[in-house]
């Protein structure tokens, strides 16, 4: 089962935990305050969050890892190398940029493992491929979980009233490249019935949506013709 925890307090960020008939759990980001939730919601349910992964470096999606990892008997905690420091500054995690957010900034971590390149891992019965793409932020990790057809896109993609990809890639002609391979690996590599969970709005559109539906056209510019 999949179970989202959305804070519309900021952007209206999401987090996602995703649990088995064994009561074990993966959860993807912390949805900045929406971290209360989480953790009431798997006490209640008696359920044990084994591995938490965040996409990427910014406070909304990291913000109460300690009360998270503490409540949970410290599970593992993944994160992009480059985005390693951002759990502990507020300038580079960006919770010192908006008015009325607390600075953000994690106590040491106890199992934390830091992602350098693609890999692969089997939790909780599920295999978990991360994907290190460097979209948004330079250490961003997506995350596919075949069994269930999921996969996660941090802030690459936004659905709000439209289909968007992250306006950080589009601040050079580089980062516009990546956007576009980025783009071509996630429609060309994966079934088009995978859905797809992104970091803010609305979530789980099927990657057939991006390719269909009349919303998404402008993202379909980044399709190479061959």
């Amino acid at each position: 089962m999949i179970q989202v925890f959305t804070c519309n307090d900021f952007k209206r960020v999401n987090a996602f935990l995703v649990h088995n008939a064994d009561k074990k759990a993966i959860l993807i980001d912390t949805g900045y305050l929406a971290y209360k939730d989480i953790i009431e919601f798997v006490e209640k349910e008696g359920i044990q969050i084994t591995d938490i992964f965040i996409t990427h470096g910014h406070f909304p999606h990291f913000y109460g890892l300690n009360e998270i990892c503490k409540s949970q008997k410290n599970p593992n905690v993944f994160i992009g190398k480059e985005d390693l420091l951002n759990l502990f500054d507020p300038e580079k995690n960006m919770s010192d940029f908006f008015e009325g957010v607390e600075k953000c900034v994690i106590q040491p971590i106890k199992n934390l493992k830091v992602i350098s390149e693609d890999t692969n891992v089997i939790i909780n019965g599920y295999n978990v491929n991360i994907f290190k793409k460097g979209a948004h932020t330079d250490g961003s990790l997506m995350i596919a979980i075949p069994e269930r057809k999921f996969i996660f896109l941090g802030d690459y993609i936004i659905k709000d009233e439209t289909y968007l990809i992250d306006k950080i890639m589009q601040l050079s002609s580089e980062s516009e490249e990546k956007a576009k391979e980025i783009f071509n690996w996630l429609i060309n590599d994966f079934d088009k019935n995978y859905s797809v969970f992104t970091g803010h709005y609305e979530y789980g559109f099927q990657i057939r949506n991006i390719l269909e539906d009349d919303e998404a056209k402008l993202l379909r510019k980044y399709i190479e013709k061959n």
